[in-house]
């Protein structure tokens, strides 16, 4: 499976693909842990979406050009906007770089993320899921998205976006 996590900043990706990881055996490209280190970003997403399975998240516009073509499935995480925000700033209040850019960027961001989800949706509406992040998924539900993905991925494509 090869699965890309699209939301918000704090909306909770990294902590859905860091449980989906192990659930489905699949390694997690975290790409804000690329994009604020001192790797050439997209160099490092080449070499690392080889691989048949993964879950990715983060960044979407550095990159989606070249990562959404090898993913077979894309979760949105949807919810509050400004609680996302919130979450967001909270988490990155000791990083003055991280903490600027994501209030400087929320709604450019929010923007490009809606035309990606409406390019998604045009082009290959069966591999979209949503999951809204209110808290925590049960492990009911868990297990209901994680069916749901492995029954959706069966086939492998590698069309544009």
């Amino acid at each position: 499976m090869r699965l890309i996590l699209i939301g918000a900043p704090g909306s909770g990706k990294t902590t859905l693909a860091h449980i989906l990881s192990k659930k489905l055996r699949a390694p997690h490209i975290e790409v804000d842990r690329i994009f604020w280190g001192e790797g050439d970003l997209r160099a490092e997403l080449l070499r690392l979406i080889k691989q048949d399975d993964w879950i990715l998240e983060g960044h979407l516009s550095k990159h989606h050009d070249i990562t959404f073509p090898r993913a077979n499935a894309f979760l949105v995480i949807t919810g509050n906007p400004l609680v996302f925000l919130y979450r967001s700033l909270k988490r990155d209040l000791l990083s003055p770089s991280r903490f600027w850019f994501n209030l400087k960027n929320h709604r450019r961001m929010e923007r490009k993320r809606q035309e990606l989800i409406q390019k998604i949706i045009k082009r290959r509406p069966e591999e979209i899921f949503y999951l809204e992040n209110l808290s925590y998924p049960t492990e009911s539900e868990l297990k209901s998205l994680t069916e749901a993905l492995i029954a959706s991925t069966s086939k492998s494509l590698d069309e544009p976006i």
